[in-house]
């Protein structure tokens, strides 16, 4: 379509100008028979210009005519796309709608069968690992009679242990915890007292 507009205007520009000159042509060769010859280089001078000024005019309203035909094109291009757009969306957004609706008949169907089986929704609660993992061991272990507790770690022993089930440390007879429990160690030299003294036997340090 923007061919045939150009060639169009083109054809016409041509022919009128054509048209234009032949007439200025039988124009100024009938006028200036009875004028000098200054006076016809005048004419003519002034005919080329109105020719080309006619010549500019024209050419202007050619591209202008174009433009315009381009601009209505491309805006007809936009509307175009803008139309698959949105009947894109629009079937995009029935999707989305059709999704919702199938959820939401799947949650209705499923609180049926919860009611229908007598189910509160116990069974579907989140069940903590460590939990079934600690009642599970304090299940299979047997009841522990405690008879000790170790000096590092205070974890409870059985009678039968001789070392902690817990730090591997030796367990202490109560007598020496006893004895152990009346001695003072030196912060200086780190020597071992009785409570019962004031100084210390290694360094001579007050202790109390």
């Amino acid at each position: 379509m923007r061919s045939f507009w150009s060639g169009l205007n083109s054809g016409l520009l041509f022919v009128s100008l054509v048209a234009w000159i032949g007439g200025v042509i039988i124009f100024v060769s009938q006028f200036c028979k009875s004028m000098s010859n200054e006076e016809q280089i005048g004419i003519v001078l002034v005919a080329s210009f109105v020719i080309l000024v006619f010549h500019s005019f024209w050419g202007m309203l050619v591209e202008m005519s174009k433009n315009v035909i381009a601009s209505g094109r491309n805006s007809k291009e936009d509307r175009n796309d803008n139309k698959s757009l949105n009947k894109e969306n629009r079937e995009l957004q029935s999707e989305v709608d059709e999704l919702h609706a199938q959820l939401k008949e799947m949650s209705v169907q499923l609180q049926l069968l919860r009611a229908g089986s007598g189910d509160s929704g116990e069974k579907f609660q989140k069940i903590d690992p460590a939990r079934v993992i600690t009642e599970n061991s304090a299940a299979s272990e047997p009841e522990r009679k405690i008879e000790w507790y170790c000096d590092s770690c205070l974890y409870g022993n059985t009678a039968a242990d001789s070392r902690c089930a817990r730090c591997g440390k030796p367990r202490v007879p109560d007598d020496d915890r006893e004895r152990i429990q009346r001695i003072i160690v030196c912060p200086v030299c780190e020597f071992q007292n009785d409570e019962s003294v004031g100084f210390c036997g290694g360094c001579g340090y007050k202790l109390k």
